[in-house]
C-alpha cells in the first residue's frame, strides 16, 4: 500500500467492536439484520468523512450485510475480489 501512496483508515475502537461482534454473532449465524446493516453505514459514513476513498470488506460474511449498491463509496469486497481472481485463473489456460 506504502508504494502505491495509499493510506490506511480504520474505524475507532469502539466501532471495531461493533464490527466484530455483528459478524461473530450475527453474520456467523447467518442472522441478517436491517439495524445492523445501519450500524455499518454509519462506520463506512464515519471512515469517508475522514477521508477514505474505498472501504474493504476483508472478511467474507460481511458481504453478506453489505454490497456496492448500499453506499455511494467504492466498496472492495474480498471475497468477490477472489473468486473472480480464482476464476480468471481457471480460465487463463482455455
Amino acid at each position: 500500500l506504502i508504494e502505491e501512496n495509499i493510506s490506511v483508515i480504520t474505524p475507532s475502537d469502539e466501532d471495531i467492536k461493533i464490527v466484530n461482534d455483528i459478524i461473530f454473532n450475527e453474520l456467523c449465524k447467518g442472522e441478517i439484520k436491517q439495524d445492523s446493516k445501519e450500524k455499518y453505514l454509519n462506520i463506512i459514513n464515519k471512515l469517508q468523512e475522514k477521508g477514505a476513498k474505498g472501504v474493504l470488506l476483508a472478511c467474507t460474511e460481511i458481504g453478506l450485510l453489505i454490497s456496492k449498491n448500499d453506499t455511494n463509496i467504492k466498496i472492495f469486497d474480498t471475497s468477490l475480489i477472489h473468486a473472480l481472481d480464482a476464476a480468471n485463473e481457471a480460465l487463463k489456460d482455455l
